[in-house]
């Protein structure tokens, strides 16, 4: 039986502790911008989710973005003259900003703070993403070996900036650390 629930991820409290087998939290981290409301919205589906449970996270990753929008669309320039980018090439979210663009340490800060999830994978979703829009050519075993190739490449730290998107699984751990 699956149930689904609409709700504000920053506010679960019409949800018990510890009721779920699974939690996907796959699309509020878009677009959540505040730190306090980032931690927020990780704790309460950390609440929600039974120990030795799971909870999937999604997020915007910034290399990628920073590539597809101000290059391969060339809108650096847009990108400068509305702040968007620090000069070290950070994303400064504003009030025209519809997604959070972060990189995994960022991410990595956010998870420090709960000692009660553990990383089991930090995958990168789309490898090389704009590569593979410009191979609609690729014959069934190029297609077939360029997947095996994204999904050996899927978890390797240097290659996660090539994704516009991450999934964070993470395990609720029981009160013992197991």
């Amino acid at each position: 039986t699956i149930k689904t629930y609409l709700g504000n991820a920053i506010d679960l409290s019409f949800l018990e502790d510890n009721s779920f087998d699974i939690v996907l939290s796959l699309g509020p981290m878009y677009h959540i911008f505040e730190k306090e409301n980032q931690l927020k919205a990780i704790s309460e589906a950390s609440r929600v989710c039974k120990p030795g449970s799971y909870i999937f996270f999604a997020y915007c990753g910034l290399v990628a973005a920073i590539i597809r929008f101000c290059f391969v669309k060339h809108r650096i320039l847009e990108a400068i003259q509305n702040k968007d980018l620090n000069s070290d090439w950070s994303f400064v979210p504003n009030e025209t900003s519809r997604f959070n663009i972060i990189e995994k340490k960022q991410i990595d800060a956010l998870m420090e703070n709960f000692n009660n999830l553990q990383r089991l994978h930090f995958v990168g979703v789309d490898p090389a993403f704009e590569m593979l829009n410009k191979c609609e050519d690729m014959s069934e075993y190029e297609a077939e070996k360029y997947l095996d190739f994204a999904k050996c490449i899927a978890e390797k730290e240097d290659c996660l900036g090539l994704n516009n998107h991450y999934l964070d699984v993470q395990q609720k751990v029981f009160n013992n650390g197991n």
